[in-house]
């Protein structure tokens, strides 16, 4: 059977409109577990607490708390487990997927978060050096992020890190 040359372009172009579009984060990992993902993100600020950025599909997902001192503004935001706690600018990172067995959780311990965009919308990049929270196994993660919109946060939730 011929596949004639204008359902493989056809084929082709659907493919290539397969990724996530609008907002989203980009991210891969290296080491203990290898993997990529590129998931639908969403950020939410409450008051003067810090930015939350989700990005999840399925069992996949990261989560960065950006904290400022007042307004976000482009940067580099150091990564530790103590972000809460640290003078601004200061980042949490944390990371699930599933890997062969159960999903796996992930938490940064150090890295970057830097943000080349802040206000309405959100964009920049990470590396972070992360362990798993239930093996003493750990992976780089890698990824960028891009024209995700700073939301106010629902009503029903309380300031994260508080």
């Amino acid at each position: 059977m011929a596949l004639r040359p204008g359902l493989l372009a056809g084929a082709l172009i659907g493919a290539a409109g397969c990724g996530v579009g609008g907002p989203s984060v980009e991210m891969a990992w290296t080491g203990a577990s290898t993997g990529a993902a590129e998931l639908p993100a969403s950020a939410t600020r409450c008051g003067a607490g810090p930015i939350a950025l989700l990005a999840i599909s399925g069992d996949t997902g990261i989560a960065i708390a950006l904290y400022a001192a007042g307004e976000p503004a482009a940067g580099s935001y150091p990564v530790s487990t103590g972000a809460a706690t640290a003078a601004p600018p200061a980042a949490s990172v944390g990371a699930r997927w599933l890997d062969s067995t159960n999903v796996a959780a992930w938490r940064a311990g150090r890295g970057t978060v830097t943000l080349s965009a802040a206000g309405a919308q959100l964009a920049g990049r990470f590396t972070v050096e992360a362990k798993r929270l239930d093996t003493p196994d750990s992976v780089t993660l890698t990824g960028s992020f891009r024209g995700v919109p700073v939301g106010p946060c629902r009503p029903d939730s309380a300031v994260p890190g508080v």
